[in-house]
């Protein structure tokens, strides 16, 4: 989950960066970096949550574009994914064992 999410946001900031740098600003790059980043999103397969997570990547980026605000949201976008993973799989993994006793019974 955490890796599709991280796809996701990868694909909306790239797709944002892109379109700001290629149109600038404004509603009309707004709704071309979004139209984008779904519309690639849905071609590469992803998943509900990765075509959601690159529109709202695409959406900050173009909004707060200054050059520097995709590579300082894709850094947080790896941070936040690497505390997730660390979390569900380290620190409170599930217990495999349990899970498969758990689905006998139904």
């Amino acid at each position: 989950m955490a890796l599709r999410l991280l796809y996701g946001v990868i694909l909306g900031i790239v797709v944002g960066e892109l379109t700001s740098a290629a149109l600038g600003g404004g509603p009309l790059t707004l709704a071309i970096a979004i139209f984008c980043a779904t519309a690639l999103a849905r071609m590469l397969g992803g998943a509900r949550i990765v075509v959601v997570q690159a529109a709202a990547g695409a959406i900050l980026t173009v909004v707060a574009a200054d050059g520097t605000v995709g590579v300082q949201r894709l850094i947080d976008a790896l941070i936040g994914a690497g505390v997730a993973l660390s979390f569900s799989q380290f620190l409170f993994s599930p217990e495999p064992v349990a899970l498969l006793r758990r689905a006998e019974r139904l």
